[in-house]
């Protein structure tokens, strides 16, 4: 992760609103999800339905760089969701906040439209959800931390969703690298590879996981429902944005 980025994985649970309980049995919505992909018509954010399933939260006390509180256990996700496929944008936030700015790190802005947007507080990217609800058939809302990490595995049990090779992050995430280790000449611990961008790279650029989604390692730092993803990570670190995460139960 470059220093500069933290972002907000915003998960956005679309359901059809029903009262003020998730629906069992959809409404009448006038863009409705087909198949495994949906663009929600007011911000062209893109979503990606993921299926229900079970799988191994946390980490194996044997892996290197994992928390303490990170302690593997069998958690089920008990219904599908729709979750966006990139981070949320400059572009996409500034249709609620319009003078929106992500501001720069070391002389690199983080200002352009397709970068994702920082310097976005956990309030702000709930009230974007409440925003995105307001204009939709949908609710919206930040994801938990295990429909997160459910997301960002991928149906893999690894390290990472690409292997347990570290050094191999620049083809899929956008890291603190050998690139942004000669930029900005700190000594965090970095990937021994090069992703071509010193600070954070436009949504989309490397490749995605298992369930078709992008930058869910790496980028920035992800904010759930509850606290954040990266126990420590996102106090030392400069931005803080947010992942829209659309999840219509289904």
């Amino acid at each position: 992760m470059k220093l500069l980025q933290l972002l907000f994985s915003l998960i956005i649970l679309a359901a059809p609103v029903m009262a003020d309980t998730w629906a069992s049995s959809p409404a009448a919505v006038t863009s409705k999800p087909v198949d495994r992909n949906w663009t929600d018509p007011s911000t062209g954010i893109q979503f990606v339905y993921l299926p229900k399933g079970c799988f191994n939260m946390g980490s194996p006390s044997h892996e290197e760089g994992r928390y303490t509180e990170e302690a593997k256990h069998p958690v089920c996700i008990d219904q599908g969701f729709w979750m966006s496929k990139y981070e949320i944008t400059n572009a996409q936030f500034r249709k609620m906040v319009s003078s929106h700015d992500s501001k720069a790190y070391g002389g690199h802005s983080l200002n352009e439209p397709k970068q994702p947007a920082v310097f976005v507080s956990w309030d702000e990217a709930t009230e974007y959800a409440q925003w995105l609800s307001d204009r939709s058939a949908y609710t919206f809302r930040l994801p938990t931390e295990a429909e997160w990490e459910y997301a960002a595995r991928g149906n893999t049990s690894t390290a990472r969703y690409w292997g347990d090779n570290a050094d191999a992050a620049c083809r899929y995430a956008n890291v603190a690298d050998n690139m942004a280790k000669d930029e900005f000449s700190w000594g965090w611990i970095h990937h021994n590879c090069r992703d071509e961008y010193a600070v954070s790279s436009p949504v989309g650029q490397f490749k995605p996981n298992a369930f078709g989604l992008y930058d869910m390692l790496g980028s920035v730092c992800a904010a759930v429902a509850v606290g954040t993803i990266g126990p420590g990570m996102c106090v030392r670190r400069v931005a803080t944005g947010f992942r829209m995460t659309l999840v219509t139960l289904a």
